[in-house]
């Protein structure tokens, strides 16, 4: 739980009350309704790699990992390179995806 609560910023963070771990839209949904029901904080996780301490549960709460369970490409559109993907995609894994089929099209 620790490690929801502080990116790689310099800034202390703190942690949330609880981890999730969705693996769907649906899941998603359902976990905000009922947060936003009881007036709980939700704070959103893909990698914590960012600076700026936007992970940090300053009111607790609960986080919501999507990089578990929530991390398919669903669609590469080559021709207008356009990507479909779920949340918990990282830049690297969407580039590895594409430099694995990239097909380039003669001019």
């Amino acid at each position: 739980i620790l490690q929801h609560g502080q990116d790689e910023g310099p800034h202390a963070g703190k942690s949330p009350d609880i981890v999730v771990f969705p693996s769907s839209t649906e899941e998603v949904s359902q976990i905000c309704k009922i947060c936003t029901n009881y007036n709980v904080p939700i704070i959103a996780y893909g990698t914590g790699t960012g600076l700026e301490g936007g992970i940090s549960a300053v009111e607790g709460g609960v986080c919501v990992n999507v990089s578990k369970n929530m991390n398919k490409i669903l669609e590469i559109h080559q021709e207008d390179f356009c990507a479909v993907v779920q949340p918990g995609i990282t830049r690297e894994m969407l580039n590895q995806e594409i430099r694995a089929g990239w097909t380039l099209v003669p001019s």
